[in-house]
């Protein structure tokens, strides 16, 4: 192999070389690459907006089923008292008035 060729083979390997550290550099100031620290970092910080997620949807579950058993309670009271109307209604209208004497 004569100079040339081992200082092109040369040369090549150190564009190679310099190619991959310009676009490390390139993609860590770009935001390609981030330390793992900052990658666990952000993972615990949307694992705890999950769970925080799952605690207000689960209040929001446990709310609904509470207002929907009051509803029910209010429901059967005012049918309870819907029949007790019309009951007290209809043994008033029995009575026998006193204009019929």
């Amino acid at each position: 192999m004569t100079t040339a060729q081992v200082l092109g083979v040369a040369g090549t390997a150190w564009l190679t070389v310099l190619g991959l550290v310009v676009g490390t550099i390139r993609a860590i100031v770009s935001g390609a690459l981030v330390p793992r620290s900052q990658v666990d970092a952000l993972t615990r910080s949307w694992e705890a907006r999950l769970n925080e997620s799952h605690t207000r949807e689960r209040d929001w579950m446990a709310s609904s089923q509470a207002k929907d058993s009051i509803l029910d309670e209010y429901a059967e009271q005012f049918g309870q008292l819907l029949i007790s109307a019309r009951t007290t209604e209809a043994l008033i209208r029995a009575l026998p008035s006193g204009r019929d004497t």
